[in-house]
């Protein structure tokens, strides 16, 4: 059995703090000096690890992304049906990860817009799950399973569900309804998408 490192623990733990101090103090107020104390080393420790708070933010989207299509892939390969996967995939939680590394995600979002490097970055990641929904739909397709549409517009739209209810569900934790809205979206997608007339 392999054992981490030690240099690949203590980043663990940079971006654990990373994502508890964006969280608490958002992206702005998140300095290599509050997350070096955050994690409890020197913050040149940070800066020999990470060089800068760009590439901690890109090594926290490379975590994210990890541990995302991990989770993503392990429970799609339980169903051999597009169907039973694509329902898994509605019923998807990302409550899984967490307020901390929810709240540190919707920050790096907004700082996308104003940051070449982290926007492509974050392209990069919506590419990967994109591709995985549209290949669901498109063997969906192909078996019989789903009526004939188009497969990039429907892994958008997917998409689209899954982080709009996310967003709504950090910003505004009192009034979304996560499982509710859920299971309206999964009945509602899985009736278009099962419909035999085109």
């Amino acid at each position: 059995m392999n054992k981490r490192s030690i240099e690949a623990i203590r980043k663990e733990e940079i971006i654990n703090a990373f994502f508890k101090v964006v969280s608490e103090k958002g992206l702005a107020g998140a300095s290599i000096r509050k997350i070096a104390d955050t994690v409890g080393c020197n913050h040149g420790i940070l800066r020999y690890y990470f060089g800068s708070k760009e590439e901690l933010i890109m090594s926290a989207i490379d975590i994210m992304e990890k541990k995302y299509i991990t989770q993503f892939q392990e429970g799609i390969n339980k169903y051999d049906s597009s169907i039973d996967q694509l329902k898994y995939l509605l019923s998807y939680g990302f409550d899984k990860f967490g307020i901390q590394l929810s709240d540190a995600w919707i920050e790096i979002f907004v700082f996308s817009k104003t940051n070449l490097n982290i926007s492509k970055r974050l392209q990069e990641f919506y590419r990967k799950v994109k591709n995985n929904i549209e290949n669901i739909i498109r063997i969906g397709i192909e078996s019989g399973e789903f009526r004939n549409i188009d497969p990039s517009v429907t892994a958008n739209t997917i998409l689209g569900y899954l982080e709009g209810t996310f967003f709504l569900s950090v910003v505004n934790t009192d009034d979304t309804y996560f499982e509710s809205v859920g299971k309206q979206f999964r009945e509602m997608f899985l009736e278009y998408l099962l419909k035999k007339n085109e």
